[in-house]
């Protein structure tokens, strides 16, 4: 792996930071999350508008990823050591759900609607509504689409920020197709 230049660390301290970090917090933290999430879906919706929920799945961004995205341009003037990167990369923790069509995007985004901004003791999820980003309505180029949010979450009293990803079944083939050629080598 290549060092950064210009920043105080490199790819061993980072690494060094990652899998404690990632033990000690993303991976606990994505447990919660997705405990209050399916909490929250299963108090908001009814059982005939929970069946239309395909999948909800989730993951801890990888480190080499997590690596490659702290070194691209547009974060590395913001990271200046390895404690910085979980307030500025905001999908270290990823989620994921799947569900039949666009009305059924809506009835997810309208669940989510009432979640407090802040997570607390009786609601651990928080939704923070100016992270918003609507690619249905705008798709990117690629032709992705699928509506995005941040939802915040407490472990230990870290925050740790959550990137929701709502997608419908078609919506999320395409995304899986598109990612794909987007990281791999020949899709460059």
């Amino acid at each position: 792996m290549a060092e950064r230049a210009d920043t105080s660390f490199g790819y061993a301290e980072f690494g060094n930071w990652y899998d404690s970090y990632r033990a000690d917090v993303l991976e606990p933290a994505l447990d919660r999350a997705m405990d209050a999430l399916q909490r929250e879906l299963d108090d908001a919706l009814p059982d005939r508008d929970l069946a239309r929920i395909r999948s909800l799945s989730a993951r801890v961004k990888s480190k080499r990823r997590t690596w490659r995205k702290v070194s691209q341009t547009r974060y590395r003037q913001r990271i200046e050591t390895v404690d910085d990167i979980p307030r500025i990369i905001d999908d270290l923790v990823g989620m994921r759900l799947t569900c039949t069509n666009l009305r059924d995007i809506e009835m997810v985004q309208v669940a989510l609607e009432n979640l407090p901004r802040r997570p607390g003791r009786r609601r651990p999820l928080g939704l923070d509504p100016d992270s918003e980003r609507d690619y249905i309505e705008q798709p990117k180029q690629s032709g992705y689409r699928g509506w995005h949010v941040n939802l915040n979450v407490h472990h230990d009293d870290v925050p740790v920020t959550c990137e929701l990803q709502v997608r419908t079944l078609l919506q999320d083939s395409w995304g899986e197709l598109t990612h794909e050629d987007t990281y791999s080598k020949a899709g460059e």
